[in-house]
């Protein structure tokens, strides 16, 4: 007759990214005898927690769940529970959904009378919220008064233009996860 023993999680991710759309597997493989029996559940901030069930999206098979086309809603802490007669053990897989960023200047080219102003609008799409910067012909743009960083710097606001504000503008957009940038040009009336 075989000694039982207790689950022991062999193989588990404590930390997983993964692109929205893309499909991720988790998986939580233990060791025991008799063989143990997985439960999965999706632990939200407050410590609430609900059993995983299989879906269109969703599929959970012996020690791995496998999610399809992953949306933000996916996120979360992904609890796993291998039991047997013997005991049990808990593993963590904590899941963030990555969205790419994507940068776009507005608009793209302008022309402008030397002493009027221009504005640049710098969006930006994507999770988690991205730091901007910005830069003209490749060397940092800094606010000085006359130039005007606004709206948590996607706004470019340049004042009484002079001949050296012509040229190539670029907003890059930054986080943790990502990066992306855009460009745009800025011609003066009557020069080439």
């Amino acid at each position: 007759s075989h000694v039982s023993s207790a689950p022991k999680a062999t193989l588990f991710f404590p930390e997983v990214k993964a692109k929205l759309g893309a499909h991720v597997d988790l998986p939580c493989v233990a060791q025991g005898h008799p063989p143990p029996k997985y439960s999965w559940y999706l632990e939200d901030e407050d410590g609430n927690r609900r059993k995983l069930s299989d879906s269109d999206r969703l599929q959970t098979s012996n020690g791995v769940v496998t999610i399809r086309a992953l949306r933000m809603t996916d996120e979360g802490r992904y609890v796993c529970i291998a039991r047997n007669a013997a005991g049990e053990e808990r593993t963590e897989s904590v899941l963030t959904v990555i969205v790419p960023l994507q940068a776009r200047l507005v608009p793209q080219e302008q022309r402008v009378e030397i002493g009027h102003e221009a504005v640049f609008n710098c969006s930006v799409q994507g999770q988690p919220v991205a730091s901007v910067t910005w830069r003209k012909d490749s060397q940092q743009l800094l606010a000085d008064g006359r130039i005007q960083l606004l709206d948590s710097d996607r706004v470019l606001r340049i004042q009484s233009i002079r001949r050296e504000d012509a040229g190539i503008y670029q907003c890059f957009a930054e986080n943790d996860r990502d990066a992306a940038q855009a460009v745009a040009l800025l011609r003066l009336d009557g020069w080439y």
